[in-house]
């Protein structure tokens, strides 16, 4: 380290370079993951064809506790094809029968996912927390020992606030996962309501959301980082 730099500064230089290797290294399976969240996403929204064909049938969104045919019961994997074909006949034939057995227990698939996209980003997270530390310490430092411009010190204080949005995403993601499993633990205890049912739609296909906003999150930062100069 040059002796006119500060610790700080050689902090940032350091966390930033890794920053931006591992999220090189890693994208890709973090994209990857992300499609597969798409993917269950757009199922999950074809679900409405399934409930009101369920509806038709004379069962309700809901649906019949003693079949356990309800969403919440299809996406945990909980159903008895068999039973949801026995209560409507040919109504929940064809397509709707398609639907329940794409989408029967993508619950317990998103959280894998989510699981293992969080193990993927967590170093990557790490470094974040370092970067943005650096830069709160460089803003504290004495401006007559600061050799650097105007034009660095005002980039290291944008660094920190897009570098605080970035963590925030994590946050995010974290939560959704948080929120999905205990989604999961009271299906299992009680009957599922029709609130429940929105509820884990709207979760599953947040995850997309979520995950999408931590990868440009990170892209956005890399470049940022690209044209720093310290």
């Amino acid at each position: 380290m040059a002796p006119e730099v500060s610790k700080s500064m050689y902090d940032l230089q350091v966390h930033s370079t890794v920053f931006s290797d591992l999220f090189d290294s890693r994208e890709a399976k973090l994209r990857k993951i992300v499609g597969e969240f798409e993917k269950i996403s757009e199922e999950v929204k074809n679900l409405h064809e399934t409930e009101k064909m369920l509806k038709t049938a004379g069962a309700t969104a809901a649906g019949v506790v003693g079949l356990g045919v309800s969403i919440v019961a299809l996406l945990l994997g909980r159903v008895s094809l068999a039973a949801v074909a026995a209560i409507g006949g040919t109504a929940v034939a064809g397509s709707c029968m398609s639907n329940i057995k794409t989408v029967s227990g993508r619950a317990k698939k998103v959280q894998e996912l989510g699981e293992e996209f969080m193990e993927i980003v967590e170093p990557i997270k790490k470094e974040l927390e370092d970067i943005k530390k650096a830069c709160e310490e460089l803003e504290q430092e004495p401006v007559k020992t600061d050799k650097r411009p105007e034009t660095s010190l005002a980039q290291v204080s944008t660094l920190k606030e897009r570098s605080s949005g970035v963590l925030g995403a994590f946050k995010q993601r974290r939560m959704g996962i948080n929120e999905l499993k205990v989604l999961v633990e009271k299906a299992g205890e009680v009957s599922p309501s029709p609130e429940d049912d929105v509820k884990f739609k709207e979760s599953i296909q947040q995850t997309a959301v979520q995950s999408q906003k931590v990868i440009d999150g990170c892209l956005s930062l890399k470049e940022e980082l690209s044209t720093l100069v310290l």
